[in-house]
């Protein structure tokens, strides 16, 4: 993911990933990356990739040795200070190593605030899908309204499982979200051309390990509605999606979900 995105946006930044050695054996890894902006040239220290986070942004540390890949990387920080005007970390876990085994000197001013909440539907394998709301996510309901549409409009699922069947299911996937947004006046980046390069470039080499999740409904050879998600360490990761607004009766882009 990261290899893919600083391949596409490295023009921008100054790349500086930190590696944590014991002995000569490597132990952790810290993305970063200095971004540059404004007329004053103010210096933001970044984790790579975090403005196209796949879920959890962290330092990669190997198991056991976290405390002392954090205490390097901390001490690296403070003792190159001057090189950046600020650190900013984005998009992690309230567990994450950089939450809770990150520190620097007390003289330097941290700020914590919760962005957004991370909703998740567990699956139970003997009592089917548990869901809070019973009104709108009812398996019944769905069924109901899956049939409908393939009765109605002739709708066909499609898990996406070859190179020629992603690329096209990308570039529906783009056009859906690319009308669902401009419908609801939102301006959106995931449509832009740098980072639709990049998802075209990352879901390929997704798809040949078997991470890449990318569901279609198409009613005809019209495109409905897309899931566009990560399947890894047995959990599906939702990362975007769209759908046709005039088969919004019947909830074709919950359906793909």
């Amino acid at each position: 993911w990261i290899h893919t995105w600083w391949s596409i946006f490295a023009s921008r930044f100054v790349l500086m990933i930190l590696a944590v050695k014991e002995e000569d054996r490597l132990v952790g890894i810290a993305p970063f990356y200095v971004q540059t902006v404004g007329l004053f040239r103010f210096r933001s220290l970044r984790l790579c990739s975090e403005g196209l986070s796949p879920d959890y942004m962290d330092v990669i540390a190997q198991k056991g040795r976290e405390d002392g890949v954090l205490s390097a990387v901390s001490g690296y920080l403070a003792d190159h200070s001057d090189e950046w005007d600020e650190i900013r970390f984005d998009n992690l876990l309230e567990e994450s190593l950089l939450l809770t085994r990150f520190s620097l000197p007390p003289d330097y001013l941290m700020e914590r605030r919760r962005t957004q909440v991370c909703p998740y539907v567990p699956l139970e394998r003997r009592s089917g899908l548990r869901y809070e709301s019973k009104k709108e996510l009812t398996p019944f309901r769905l069924e109901k309204k899956l049939q409908k549409l393939i009765r109605d409009k002739k709708a066909v699922h499609v898990l996406v499982q070859d190179e020629p069947a992603r690329a096209k299911g990308m570039e529906d996937l783009f056009r859906l979200h690319a009308e669902r947004s401009k419908s609801l006046r939102r301006r959106s980046n995931f449509v832009s051309d740098d980072v639709r390069r990049f998802h075209q470039a990352v879901s390929r080499e997704f798809l040949k390990e078997g991470i890449l999740n990318l569901q279609l409904l198409y009613a005809g050879q019209a495109p409905v509605a897309a899931s566009y998600a990560f399947t890894y360490g047995n959990k599906v990761y939702y990362y975007q999606g769209g759908f046709d607004a005039e088969y919004s009766g019947w909830s074709a882009g919950t359906l793909i979900i």
